[in-house]
C-alpha cells in the first residue's frame, strides 16, 4: 500500500518511514480510509470512527448493504465509561462524527465511499470537539480489540502524545490500517 501525508501546500507525498499509518489533510481522511479499506480488506470490513460520536438515527447510516445494522457497536468515553454498547445507542452532540461516519460508510439516500461496511463508534471527543489523552489512548486500544481492521481519526493536536504513538504502533503490528488526520493542528505528526 502506499503510504502519504499532506505537506503545507495540501498536496500528498509519499512517507516512506512509517509503515501501517497514512496521514491525509482534514477533508480527505474518511474519504482515504474508505478507498483504502476496500482495497486492502474489501466490502464488508469494520471501521473504527474515533470522533464525536455518531448519529445512530441519521437515515443514512441505519443499514449496510447486506441488510445489517449499519452501526455495531458504540463505546462513550466522554459521558460513560467505555464499555461496549449497542450501536444504536450511539449519539453525535457535535456532528463531526456524523459527518466522517457519512463519508466513510453512508448507505442511504446519500451513499459513503464504502456502504457495505460496518461502523463501530468510540466517542472520545465532547460537544465541543475536545478530548482527553486516555479517552483517545485508550479508543485505539480498543478499536483493535473489538477486530476493527480500519481505525480512522479525524483529529488534531498542538503536541505530540507518546501514548497515541504507541497505541497506533500496536494497531499497526496487529495489522490495522491506521488513518490519521493531518493538519487540524499541531505538527502535523502524531509519530
Amino acid at each position: 500500500e502506499r503510504l502519504v501525508m499532506t505537506d503545507p501546500s495540501g498536496e500528498f507525498a509519499p512517507l516512506a518511514d512509517r509503515r501501517g499509518v497514512a496521514w491525509f489533510s482534514h477533508g480527505a481522511c474518511s474519504a482515504v480510509a474508505c478507498r483504502m479499506a476496500l482495497a486492502k480488506f474489501g466490502p464488508g470490513i469494520v471501521i473504527a470512527n474515533i470522533d464525536t460520536g455518531v448519529d445512530a438515527q441519521h437515515p443514512d447510516l441505519q443499514v449496510s448493504t447486506d441488510g445489517s445494522l449499519k452501526i455495531s457497536g458504540f463505546r462513550d468515553y466522554v459521558n460513560g465509561n467505555g464499555s461496549l454498547q449497542p450501536g444504536n445507542s450511539s449519539y453525535d452532540d457535535n456532528g463531526h462524527g456524523t459527518h466522517t461516519a457519512g463519508t466513510q460508510a453512508a448507505c442511504g439516500g446519500i451513499k459513503g465511499v464504502s456502504p457495505g461496511a460496518s461502523l463501530m463508534v468510540y466517542k472520545v471527543l465532547n460537544a465541543q470537539g475536545a478530548g482527553v489523552v486516555d479517552h483517545i489512548t485508550r479508543a485505539i486500544n480498543d478499536a483493535v480489540a473489538d477486530g476493527c481492521r480500519i481505525l480512522s481519526m479525524s483529529l488534531g493536536t498542538a503536541v505530540r502524545i507518546p501514548e497515541w504513538t504507541e497505541a497506533i504502533r500496536r494497531a499497526d503490528a496487529a495489522g490495522r490500517l491506521v488513518i490519521v488526520a493531518a493538519g487540524n493542528s499541531g505538527p502535523g505528526s502524531i509519530l
